[in-house]
């Protein structure tokens, strides 16, 4: 169920033990659900470690694995559990609305990262920029509508006038691809 991660702050070392033998159990038993089984059971093994200390920044890397290993209800749950706490934290925010867009929820998705972005200091917005980008360019690949990709771009080029890495070029590639414009494709081939 993944309880065992969901429920860190009790400090049952035991009952984590024996969640984390359970998952590393399945992903060893269903490695054709996944390409490759290595950094799945990588991720498996840094969240062991990430959950020794229970702190927010650890527990929204265990969520961004959990994405890792197909569990994106259970960084949705970690995440919202951090937000109770912090509800300005744009990097749960991020890391909670890629959770949203793999469990193609585009809406709530746009809703936490536009949050994010209002509260997340300089460059750190390209954090906010970079999953905005991903989430309006799924949301027009799901329904065609262009006023989506409009403004995955716009965030797009938001994100690589504050910081050029490769998250962002990422991101706008894709946005640049589904836009099927011929500008934006020649700029991100720059890019």
């Amino acid at each position: 169920t993944g309880e065992f991660l969901t429920n860190l702050g009790s400090h049952d070392v035991a009952t984590y033990q024996e969640g984390l033998r359970k998952l590393l159990q399945f992903l060893e038993k269903r490695p054709h659900h996944f390409t490759s089984i290595e950094p799945v059971l990588q991720s498996a093994h840094e969240i062991a470690l990430l959950a020794l200390d229970p702190i927010s920044a650890n527990r929204n890397k265990i969520a961004k694995h959990l994405r890792e290993i197909a569990r994106p209800d259970l960084a949705v749950t970690i995440c919202n559990q951090i937000l109770t706490n912090t509800r300005l934290n744009y990097y749960s925010r991020t890391v909670l609305c890629g959770a949203y867009c793999d469990l193609n929820q585009f809406d709530k998705a746009i809703e936490v990262a536009e949050v994010g972005l209002r509260y997340s200091p300089g460059q750190d917005k390209t954090f906010p920029l970079n999953a905005l980008v991903r989430a309006h360019t799924l949301k027009f690949k799901s329904n065609g509508d262009f006023a989506e990709i409009e403004k995955a771009l716009e965030y797009g080029h938001q994100s690589i006038d504050l910081k050029i890495d490769i998250y962002a070029a990422n991101a706008f590639i894709a946005a640049a691809i589904a836009s099927a414009k011929e500008d934006e494709i020649e700029f991100a081939k720059q890019i």
